[in-house]
């Protein structure tokens, strides 16, 4: 073979082989399947095929790049959703400690105003204590009966209440300056445990009772023989009567 003759690569009609042909001759014969194929329209099919390969080479390499840029988007997405959770966290937690912790405050105060003002609503207080900031109530037994003195100048009108009091009968009862005074006896063949009910109705006799005090008393044989401390409350309903 001449060594000036320029072979250039073709591919093979018949069978695809890649072959060397002599461009300048019309005609060659494939070394792998022994066909003759024309040399043009098989150097034609390599450039086509080169050509094909260059572009599906493009096509893959521009999937690649917009899979790798999606892969970065969904990377750069999920470590921004981490970040904002980390800070939803964090805020969060600052939310509740400041409302625990104003909860706990609350539950301190609660419990100091519930401390100093002995409950709240709490409308019992025992005998021989202050009715108010001025009076004070004293009950005691003697001679079989039942003596109750509220005094103070702030001690105003009270009266024996006979419809809520049991198994006794008011002998006497007085409203003046020192305050009020009475003195109730156990009805006729009476025993067992009682009440005797006074009503406070600050300074105005006419109006409802703004309070009450209760006193449960012992009777054997018609006769009072003791008496427990006197609770003052706001509302009947308030007390235990059992």
């Amino acid at each position: 073979m001449d060594n000036n003759v320029k072979l250039v690569p073709a591919k093979c009609t018949q069978c695809g082989g890649t072959v060397e042909v002599n461009k300048d001759e019309e005609t060659a014969t494939c070394p792998f399947c022994g066909a003759t194929f024309v040399i043009e329209k098989a150097v034609n099919n390599y450039n086509v095929n080169i050509d094909a390969k260059g572009a599906v080479k493009e096509v893959l390499d521009f999937v690649g790049d917009q899979m790798n840029e999606s892969r970065q988007e969904r990377r750069r997405i999920r470590e921004e959703e981490a970040e904002n959770f980390k800070t939803f966290k964090a805020g969060s937690l600052k939310i509740f400690v400041v409302m625990f912790a104003c909860m706990t405050a609350a539950m301190v105060i609660i419990m100091l105003v519930l401390h100093f003002t002995d409950g709240f609503g709490n409308d019992s207080k025992a005998a021989d204590t202050e009715t108010d900031s001025e009076s004070v109530i004293e009950c005691y037994v003697e001679d079989g009966c039942l003596y109750t003195d509220i005094t103070g100048p702030q001690a105003g009108l009270w009266a024996f209440q006979e419809n809520y009091s049991t198994g006794t009968v008011l002998e006497r009862e007085s409203n003046d300056t020192d305050g009020y005074h009475s003195c109730v006896a156990a009805d006729d063949n009476t025993d067992g445990i009682y009440f005797v009910v006074a009503a406070g109705f600050g300074y105005d006799a006419d109006s409802d009772p703004q309070y009450y005090s209760v006193n449960r008393i012992t009777i054997e044989n018609s006769s009072i023989v003791e008496t427990e401390d006197a609770v003052i409350v706001y509302d009947l309903k308030d007390y235990d009567f059992e």
